[in-house]
């Protein structure tokens, strides 16, 4: 304003009629209009700048990697330190948009990485820079919606060992092996899971086996299963009932 006092002011584009004109036309649209405000817009005096990409992890890292799953945070931080580092660590937070984003999903296509591993790095670097949202660092995060993603390949149906495989591989074991193999064949549990059972998670009266923790393998604590719907309680298949099939218990193995 004449007087140097900020206001915000509302324009309105009229793009079209909603039928004739898709959401992803609208973004490239207004893409151009976004550009040039943000490029002139007087930022309040409080907001915070001139942060790197580098300088925002390490604030990440300090203040949100101890409040996530272990597993998840060694993930993340391997996608950001092989990938996404290399190539934003000293690049302005506020200069990263859908464009610039778009082309480290070229550069990780053309280090032949698969679809899927294309997709985590990408999310693992947009949730990295919402906090930087929810810092106040930047007024908007890239749309994540608006890149255009390789596609992903359904992976191929993981083979099992049959009830007869199992079975040779249990008796050719030493304990406490041999008790191990055969708790992950009559559970299907997740090693971790199996790791961490303890005398408490045992029912014998009803012939029960209930998850409720799995064991990290890197730094050897107690966690929380992967998700809600892992924690269960496994019937000793010889309980079953006739036409009864116990949780997350695999069928070939029922039939030994």
């Amino acid at each position: 304003m004449p007087d140097g006092s900020v206001r915000r002011v509302r324009r309105t584009l009229r793009l079209g009629l909603v039928k004739e004109i898709g959401k992803q036309e609208v973004i490239e649209a207004l893409e151009p209009y976004l550009k040039s405000a943000n490029a002139t817009a007087v930022p309040p005096v409080t907001r915070k700048t001139g942060r790197t990409f580098a300088q925002h992890v390490e604030e990440w890292q300090r203040l949100v990697v101890p409040t996530i799953k272990p597993t998840t945070a060694r993930q993340g931080l391997s996608h950001l330190r092989t990938h996404v580092l290399p190539v934003f660590g000293e690049v302005p937070i506020r200069s990263i948009n859908v464009q610039v984003v778009q082309s480290l999903v070229v550069q990780l296509q053309r280090k032949n990485l698969s679809g899927v591993t294309v997709h985590h790095v990408i999310r693992t670097f947009y949730n990295v820079l919402k906090f930087a949202k929810a810092w106040g660092y930047v007024a908007t995060v890239f749309d994540i919606k608006a890149l255009s993603m390789p596609k992903t390949i359904k992976p191929r149906d993981v083979r099992c060992f049959t009830a007869d495989e199992a079975n040779r591989i249990i008796a050719a074991s030493r304990e406490p092996y041999a008790t191990l193999w055969t708790v992950l064949a009559l559970t299907a549990v997740r090693i971790g899971e199996a790791l961490a059972l303890r005398v408490c998670d045992l029912d014998f009266d009803s012939k029960l086996v209930r998850v409720e923790q799995t064991l990290d393998h890197a730094t050897r604590t107690m966690l929380a299963p992967k998700s809600d719907s892992s924690k269960a309680q496994g019937r000793d298949p010889n309980a079953a009932k006739p036409g009864e099939v116990p949780a997350r218990v695999p069928s070939e193995v029922l039939a030994s």
